[in-house]
């Protein structure tokens, strides 16, 4: 599980975006005196949201078939973010807190039993975590029926406590063992499992912030099509030796607007890095991006405002790993996550 990404932390090292000047809501982008628009402008830190879809739509992670997840956002993600911004085409994520008061209620199906339940995660102190790191300080509270979980975060690890009792500390990587570890009491193995689902999240909202950055470049009769890693031997039986990642913007006209739609499909598209392989794709819906008088981005994201639907569909998304022996790639399909449902997210103006 921790090769397809399920681990607390999000592994998003170097993620940058730049936020075009196209269509923009609010004011539209302040004029000089001269009538010359200003630069754009991207603030060091914005507040973040990770949110419910409209209509009660889930988010569903499959792994394996042998863990079926749902997550639902209760008082929804929230927090800031931290970037360095060069230019407004040279910024990076550089840290980010998750809020007190944040929570999402996770429900495991498991074909095993030992995990199966439902329970809610709520954060107690403010998690603080570099981009790519692991957290170093805050945590949370994992509530199922009759338990209690404390999980707090240190600069060397996590420490968990059940019901109050001493706190009994974890290395990062035995924490996220726990979870594939038969022999380890199931409370601390649902803890691994909560943070893992938490993480999971996080990585995926990063994932499409890192896209913000070419939605003007897309044109609804242009997709953007790019090659994904070719294997270097024989591939998986069935699989293209080089697949490609589409990215449509849905919505006509020539320029980015607020409101815009986008489609993101990805067929056999191999990562030779992590030897990931991904099918499947995702809608982004109602786009959003205001700018104030002085041209500085104010609001960011895909979601819903007041009935309109919006946010990010994931439409089968499977995200498998590939194995190598003697030139001949296979898929262990007990590692194959599969994504449904969605969450809407916006960068605002603190």
């Amino acid at each position: 599980m921790k090769r397809a990404n399920l681990v607390w932390v999000a592994i998003v090292v170097g993620l940058t975006f730049s936020c075009g000047g196209g269509g923009g809501g609010g004011d539209g982008g302040g004029q000089l005196p001269s009538g010359v628009e200003p630069p754009l402008t991207i603030l060091p830190t914005y507040n973040f949201e990770i949110g419910e879809m409209l209509e009660n739509i889930d988010f569903f992670v499959d792994v394996g078939g042998q863990l079926d997840i749902t997550i639902e956002f209760g008082n929804t993600l929230f927090g800031n973010v931290d970037l360095n911004v060069v230019s407004p085409s040279n910024v990076t994520f550089l840290s980010y807190v998750t809020d007190v008061g944040s929570s999402i209620r996770v429900t495991v199906r498991d074909s095993q039993s030992a995990l199966s339940g439902t329970y809610v995660l709520n954060v107690t102190s403010a998690v603080n975590a570099g981009v790519g790191d692991s957290p170093t300080s805050g945590g949370f509270d994992v509530v199922a029926p009759g338990e209690t979980v404390s999980v707090n975060f240190t600069g060397n690890g996590v420490e968990l406590s059940l019901d109050g009792a001493a706190a009994i500390p974890f290395t990062w990587e035995e924490y996220e063992d726990l979870l594939d570890n038969p022999l380890a009491e199931t409370w601390q193995r649902r803890s691994s499992l909560a943070g893992a689902t938490f993480g999971f999240v996080f990585d995926l909202m990063f994932e499409i912030a890192d896209q913000l950055d070419g939605l003007e470049l897309t044109l609804s009769t242009n997709p953007t099509v790019e090659t994904c890693d070719m294997f270097p031997s024989s591939p998986p039986p069935g699989v293209l030796a080089q697949g490609e990642s589409v990215f449509t913007r849905l919505s006509s006209g020539d320029e980015l607007s607020p409101g815009d739609a986008f489609d993101w499909q990805f067929t056999n598209c191999w990562d030779s890095s992590s030897y990931d392989l991904i099918d499947g794709g995702a809608q982004f819906s109602n786009y959003i991006e205001e700018l104030d008088a002085n041209n500085t981005l104010t609001r960011i994201g895909f979601a819903p405002v007041g009935n309109t639907y919006g946010g990010i569909d994931f439409f089968e998304l499977r995200i498998s790993e590939t194995m190598e022996n003697q030139g001949v790639f296979t898929i262990d399909p007990t590692a194959v996550i599969t994504v449904r449902g969605g969450f809407w997210m916006l960068l605002s103006q603190p």
